[in-house]
């Protein structure tokens, strides 16, 4: 019978080999994100070591780092802050989110077009990195809405007045 502090050990273990990762992920993919082309990308400190947030074209995506200890796992979920006043968030809607395992593998998620087409992605990649966010904020940007007002305001047919 394993003993239960052995577990929690090897949880705790596999928890800081993940969050480093995630850590890296972010020091990784921020400076090739705000350093690129694309005007008024914005990129968030990371807060407690857990969040940041990416404003682009007047949406800010948020990237947040989970640890699916069942599964030996990491996640990094996207959500999308919707303020209703423009000042702060009232909720936050999912976008989607990736996984990785303890060597930064990202599984379900394959390398576009080019010289690496079908490589997986590696969460500490500066390049692979930059292109994770970039996709999820793109994703972030461009999804409509699921907040209540919105999905009632499509529901009852009624068009927004500009």
């Amino acid at each position: 019978m394993h003993d239960i502090y052995e577990e929690l050990a090897r949880l705790a273990a596999r928890y800081e080999e993940l969050h480093s990762l995630f850590l890296d992920f972010y020091k990784a993919g921020v400076p090739l994100l705000t350093g690129g082309s694309v005007r008024g990308i914005e990129v968030s400190p990371l807060v407690e070591d857990r969040y940041f947030d990416v404003t682009c074209a007047g949406t800010t995506a948020r990237f947040a780092f989970i640890f699916l200890g069942d599964e030996l796992k990491a996640r990094v979920t996207c959500v999308r802050l919707n303020p209703p006043n423009g000042l702060e968030p009232s909720w936050l809607e999912s976008v989607g989110h990736f996984d990785f395992n303890g060597e930064g593998v990202v599984d379900e998620i394959k390398l576009p077009k080019g010289s690496f087409e079908g490589d997986r992605f590696l969460v500490g990649t500066d390049s692979h990195a930059c292109l994770l966010v970039a996709s999820l904020l793109y994703k972030a940007s461009t999804s409509p809405s699921t907040s209540p007002a919105e999905v009632s305001r499509r529901a009852s047919g009624s068009v927004a007045r500009t």
